[in-house]
């Protein structure tokens, strides 16, 4: 099962198209001006940096996974991978994927978060799936389940979808009692 994460580049090409517009759009570059050339490459450069990360493809098998990039490929077995966690990337819609890492801990000796390894530029090392859809989502960790695959919940998004929920029965409840008392209100009319 090869998985190529979809969301990212959208962010990806959200973010560098205005900047390729806004380079046609100014008056013709001379050399004259090598600051605005300069300026230039070195955006370009960034968001190349940043952009290349997301060309990772994850292919899962059930002796553990694949990541390819560019031609370049590594293996890991389930047991090498100390982090497989399930979470969100906190953004404004709220990603939800699986997590990998082979180390649990990060070169300063602090915890492997999702954050990190999102952010992370260490393409083999560190690596995500970004769940496209719901069905996908039940596919792979239907998949995950039938291979014996312990996936760990992030606890901060553990926490917040207890809130979300807890928030939920509380609204709930409160329409509940909102609809009793307005029946009461018309049978006491």
């Amino acid at each position: 099962m090869k998985i190529l994460s979809k969301k990212p580049f959208l962010v990806d090409g959200v973010v560098l198209i205005p900047l390729i517009i806004a380079t046609f759009a100014y008056p013709p570059i001379s050399l004259k001006n090598p600051w605005i050339i300069f300026c230039l490459i070195f955006l370009f450069g960034l968001m190349i940096f940043f952009i290349l990360p997301h060309f990772r493809i994850v292919e899962l098998n059930q002796e553990g996974c694949i990541v390819s990039w560019f031609g370049a490929k590594r293996n890991f077995k389930w047991k090498e991978l100390e982090v497989i966690s399930y979470g969100e990337v906190v953004r404004e819609e709220g990603w939800e994927g699986i997590f990998f890492s082979n180390k649990a801990l990060t070169p300063k000796g602090k915890e492997m978060t999702i954050e990190k390894i999102y952010l992370s530029w260490n393409i083999f090392n560190q690596f995500f799936i970004i769940f496209n859809d719901e069905k996908e989502k039940e596919q792979i960790m239907n998949q995950l389940k039938e291979w014996d695959v312990n996936v760990t919940i992030d606890r901060d998004f553990a926490q917040r979808k207890e809130h979300e929920r807890i928030l939920e029965e509380k609204t709930k409840m409160r329409e509940e009692r909102k609809r009793l008392y307005e029946e009461s209100k018309k049978r006491k009319r």
